[in-house]
């Protein structure tokens, strides 16, 4: 039974299970699912221009691919495009207000009453679940991470001023999954929302 009437705002750093939870979530509590990632390439696709037209594939590992170092230097050229992606996110949630998402900052910039996630885990294991998903190395894996990491910061502040990764309090649960599986993972959080949604009726 859905017992969830707000949203559920997933965040954390990259490689540490906030799509993969976000969607489990999202089919066991026949939830809308709100995609970040799509939504941002998506927008990425519209300003970058290639050489035949050719638009960038969706796909996990966009920013590992030459096409998505295009992409990220042009953000860092172009604050707006990160202010468009969150524009159009907050659109998202306001259509659908009982939603999940894994949206990295909806945590800070969603005004309204929310259940907010933060997942957590070593850059080393990060690095291990990244490689696995992209089919690169864990040490290839952990410098793109962490390049990637240390740019989307930097834009972050100049935007919002929200050091992300360090000021934690909005969070309802913050959970360490360094040595969870996926399973586990959504078993922990199914659980505080069960316990959330029992002590709230």
């Amino acid at each position: 039974m859905n017992t969830i009437t707000i949203p559920i705002l997933i965040s954390g750093y990259i490689g540490s299970g906030k799509s993969t939870l976000a969607k489990k979530l999202a089919q066991t509590y026949h939830l809308p699912y709100i995609s970040a990632s799509t939504i941002h390439r998506e927008i990425m696709n519209e300003k970058i221009a290639h050489e035949k037209g050719a638009k960038t594939k969706i796909s996990n590992g966009f920013w590992e691919t030459p096409a998505g170092k295009k992409a990220m230097a042009l953000r860092m050229n172009n604050t707006l495009i990160d202010e468009e992606v969150d524009v159009r996110l907050l659109k998202e949630l306001s259509k659908h207000p009982t939603s999940v998402t894994d949206a990295r900052l909806m945590p800070w910039l969603y005004p309204k009453k929310a259940i907010r996630i933060w997942l957590t885990a070593s850059e080393k294991a990060r690095a291990t679940r990244v490689g696995s998903r992209d089919n690169i190395s864990p040490t290839q894996a952990k410098k793109e991470i962490r390049a990637r990491l240390k740019k989307d910061i930097k834009l972050w502040k100049n935007i919002y001023g929200i050091p992300f990764g360090k000021d934690l309090k909005p969070f309802d649960l913050v959970l360490n999954n360094e040595s969870f599986t996926k399973e586990e993972t959504f078993d922990a959080v199914q659980a505080f929302l069960h316990d959330k949604t029992r002590r709230k009726n």
